[in-house]
């Protein structure tokens, strides 16, 4: 049992350690935050749809959906996926193009800095710390 665990570990941290190696190689022609935050906008549609794809399915989503099906019957999957069509046909529709304006800016930080100023630009970093420290400490 103890062999198991060793074998985790190495594995993990050999996949911690390659990620660095290529993160540290790759990184090297990064320079600015366009660079950084954009990928220079070299990524292509695929690569961001599958970007999204995989934050709105996450291991919380997976974990917590499995029982779905045996409490609510086969319909509860089918339910889920609707309201996400819907969710994201509503955002393309009425958020996303209204985004357009603020192509410059690179976080919600900057847009609330565009339209309201440094004071509420500092606001928004801090409470996107403060609920970002909340979520964690949530999951311990």
């Amino acid at each position: 049992m103890n062999d198991d665990k060793t074998y985790i570990l190495i594995s993990f941290f050999a996949f911690l350690c390659l990620n660095l190696i290529v993160g540290w190689v790759k990184g090297r022609n990064v320079t600015t935050l366009k660079d950084y935050a954009l990928a220079n906008r070299g990524l292509g549609t695929g690569s961001l749809m599958v970007t999204i794809i995989a934050t709105v399915i996450g291991a919380k989503y997976v974990t917590c959906r499995i029982v779905d099906p045996y409490e609510l019957g086969l319909i509860a999957p089918f339910i889920d996926s609707i309201g996400y069509m819907v969710s994201a046909l509503w955002l393309g529709r009425y958020v996303f193009p209204k985004l357009l304006r603020f192509k410059d800016c690179y976080t919600l930080g900057d847009i609330m800095c565009r339209l309201y100023g440094s004071n509420a630009q500092i606001t928004t970093g801090l409470l996107s710390a403060l609920t970002s420290i909340l979520f964690i400490v949530a999951q311990l």
